[in-house]
């Protein structure tokens, strides 16, 4: 398995805890319109890297590496709009705040020596309004990588 398959599966091993439900995407950027009635989804991708400015010793670079998680799940609505559920969305939330404590509590996932949270935003807006509600964080990896 890929260097980045193996962070892949770790992100999608810690967010299974608090979502056992969810159907998982391994290296798809599904969009949730896409998937809007099908349940909770979550979907996991390497989305790059870039040699880190400083060396991390003699002979090797700190490559940082840029991982996203994308969770949704259909949110109910109505002839006149989104049935407003509080209770529903507080839970996503809880599930965002929970991955990013998450991420902090394992710093060494993988072959990856320091992980961090790196931002998010909750999904809301444009074509997906009022049918989905979910977030999508960004993940930073770092990991030394030796010449050869």
């Amino acid at each position: 398995m890929s260097e980045h398959g193996n962070l892949v599966d770790a992100l999608i091993t810690q967010f299974q805890t608090d979502v056992s439900g969810a159907t998982n995407w391994r290296f798809f950027t599904y969009e949730p319109v896409q998937h809007q009635g099908a349940g909770q989804n979550c979907a996991v991708w390497f989305a790059g890297e870039a040699p880190a400015a400083e060396f991390a010793t003699a002979g090797s670079h700190d490559m940082v590496e840029e991982y996203h998680v994308r969770y949704w799940e259909p949110a109910p609505e109505k002839a006149t709009g989104l049935v407003v559920d509080e209770a529903a969305a507080e839970a996503v939330e809880t599930l965002y705040d929970d991955l990013k404590a998450s991420v902090y509590a394992h710093q060494a996932v993988s072959t990856s020596y320091q992980v961090w949270f790196a931002g998010g935003q909750m999904l809301v807006g444009g074509d997906v309004e009022g049918k989905i509600r979910g977030f999508e964080v960004v993940i930073s990896a770092r990991r030394v990588v030796a010449f050869t």
